[in-house]
């Protein structure tokens, strides 16, 4: 319905926030049904229980994607020492 003192029509628009998620340095964010894991490069998690690699990022094993509990995802990055 138009402001009758301003002549500017009153517009309702949802939007729907993407869920997210941070765990050992994955982000993990689900818009619509596009899953998007970003790592950042530049950290370390500290060596592997092996001691062969670096870890950069993992989620510790498989893990439920962001608003999606059916969905499972486990991420490791690592670098070999």
């Amino acid at each position: 319905m138009p402001d009758t003192t301003t002549g500017r029509k009153e517009v309702n628009i949802m939007v729907k926030v993407a869920e997210t998620l941070v765990i050992g340095n994955v982000k993990m964010e689900v818009n619509g049904d596009e899953l998007i894991a970003k790592v950042d490069l530049s950290k370390t998690l500290g060596q592997s229980k092996s001691g062969k690699s670096t870890v950069i990022a993992t989620t510790s094993g498989n893990i439920a994607v962001p608003g999606r509990p059916d969905i499972k995802i486990g991420v490791t990055v690592y670098r070999k020492v």
